[in-house]
């Protein structure tokens, strides 16, 4: 029994649901997460645009099937491929190792377009709570040379064009005083301080610099691509103030418009709002009461959402393509 599979009772998306899948894809060798999986569009030869998926986890558990970015694969439905990133937990390495290992993934797909029929010009990377705070940095740091292992499989470009980030962390450092210094069962180190390697309450706040993507966007405003941004109001785990710290800083870069809004019915808004997202640098979406990995964020009406602003960065045309009910996404336990 390997150790991704060892994570019962969480549920792991069944692959064979889908028609045309690359599985364990390695795109690294560093460590034996390192691999993807991959899965086109039932029909067409592409090329594909790609969205990248991070699965949260504390930065300690599940896996590139995990369930809780199930709802992500049905993007390939729409005309996406989809590729679900493994990358090494805190247990294995300390951060920005995650980003590096994303980055990797991300530089192997580009390399890789024409053999897996992806388009290279759009890569939208998507992650949830931990995973969101991946993503976020992956996405800030674009050419970023700081943020890029070179020794970590194929040389070459790990841009991405967007990010859909839902209930992330965006400033670590900021997060942790936020919350209280929490411990994580038998461990006195809580799963932030495992991902860094050091207590991070007791430490300045420069040695999480490299873990902050707000931090990241001051650093370089240059190059950040268009962010969807999640965040539940009733969120204890990760304060959905993060999220509006990230928004904030985006919107003060002034490079083009912003927009948020706090509903007490979401899907009342998602209508209202469904034109809205054309050419926003940012999107915030901050649900009333949603708590931490709420199930709003993993519904079809949600996953539409998210298929809208992705549509206007990967200039996919409705018209000649238009929308289908989105699929549901089969489950397996995840010890088989």
């Amino acid at each position: 029994m390997t150790e991704e599979m060892n994570e019962a009772p969480f549920k792991a998306v069944d692959m064979s649901q889908f028609k045309r899948t690359y599985l364990d894809i390695p795109y690294a060798d560093a460590h034996e997460r390192e691999k993807l999986d991959l899965v086109l569009p039932d029909e067409g030869e592409g090329p594909f645009p790609v969205v990248v998926a991070v699965h949260g986890g504390a930065w300690k558990l599940r896996f590139k099937r995990a369930d809780n970015i199930a709802g992500l694969f049905q993007a390939a439905s729409q005309g996406y491929a989809v590729a679900s990133v493994g990358y090494r937990l805190s247990s294995h390495a300390k951060w920005p190792a995650q980003v590096n290992d994303v980055k990797a993934a991300i530089r192997y797909l580009r390399n890789h377009a024409e053999e897996y029929h992806l388009d290279p010009t759009c890569v939208i990377v998507c992650g949830n709570s931990s995973g969101g705070h991946i993503a976020q940095t992956v996405a800030a740091t674009n050419d970023d040379i700081d943020f890029e292992d070179c020794l970590l499989g194929d040389c070459g470009d790990s841009s991405v064009q967007g990010c859909f980030s839902m209930y992330g962390v965006s400033d670590i450092y900021v997060c942790e005083h936020q919350t209280g210094h929490r411990d994580d069962g038998d461990n006195p180190m809580s799963p932030p301080d495992q991902v860094m390697g050091f207590c991070i309450v007791a430490e300045p706040e420069e040695r999480c610099e490299m873990a902050s993507s707000v931090k990241a966007i001051k650093r370089r405003p240059d190059g950040v691509p268009p962010m969807l941004i999640q965040h539940g109001t009733g969120d204890v785990v990760v304060p959905f103030e993060q999220s509006v710290a990230l928004y904030e800083t985006l919107q003060g870069l002034g490079d083009g418009e912003c927009i948020a809004y706090r509903s007490a019915d979401p899907h009342k808004e998602y209508k209202l709002l469904k034109d809205e997202l054309a050419g926003k640098r940012a999107v915030l979406e901050l649900v009333e009461g949603a708590e931490h990995g709420d199930k709003w964020f993993k519904t079809s009406e949600n996953m539409d959402r998210f298929l809208d602003f992705a549509d206007e960065i990967s200039g996919i045309d409705r018209s000649a393509h238009p929308r289908t009910p989105l699929p549901k996404i089969e489950l397996v336990p995840s010890y088989l």
